[in-house]
């Protein structure tokens, strides 16, 4: 009986999660920014509903999704891409989708429940997710210049 309902409330809260709402946020890579500034994106591979960043830096992918149902994300079977062998190559299909039909200056990946976080200690661990504020102060500022290193 509890596992059943520990089941249920989890259904709930993925539903709440990736309602129309909280997608909207999460469908970057459509709206560019300044036309100036580098554009930075970071996939965040998924394979299963899941909280996201809500930053427009942050581009949440289906990997794997071929033959999948949709789950309200970008999916790596979409334009050229190698979803059919996520089996064998894992986040590594989002990357090859992303860098093959995304037109990036930089182009990061995170796992789905493993994201770059700021060294600030918070309650909430949503509010140490880095930001695109985050990465733009690592840029590098002169051509062949390396990105900074930080610890993550």
């Amino acid at each position: 009986m509890i596992h059943g309902l520990t089941n249920q409330l989890r259904t709930v809260y993925l539903k709440k999660m990736t309602s129309d709402e909280t997608r909207s946020l999460s469908r970057v890579g459509e709206e560019r920014r300044d036309a100036g500034a580098p554009e930075i994106v970071i996939i965040v591979a998924a394979h299963k509903a899941y909280r996201m960043p809500a930053d427009p830096v942050y581009l949440p992918l289906q990997v794997g999704s071929y033959g999948k149902p949709d789950l309200g994300m970008r999916r790596d079977d979409e334009g050229e891409n190698i979803s059919r062998k996520n089996a064998a190559y894992c986040e590594l299909t989002g990357l090859y989708w992303a860098w093959k039909n995304l037109d990036a200056d930089f182009l990061g990946l995170a796992h789905y429940r493993r994201h770059f976080a700021g060294r600030a200690w918070r309650r909430d661990r949503w509010r140490r997710v880095a930001d695109e504020a985050f990465f733009r102060r690592r840029l590098p500022q002169a051509k062949g210049e390396k990105l900074k290193r930080d610890n993550f």
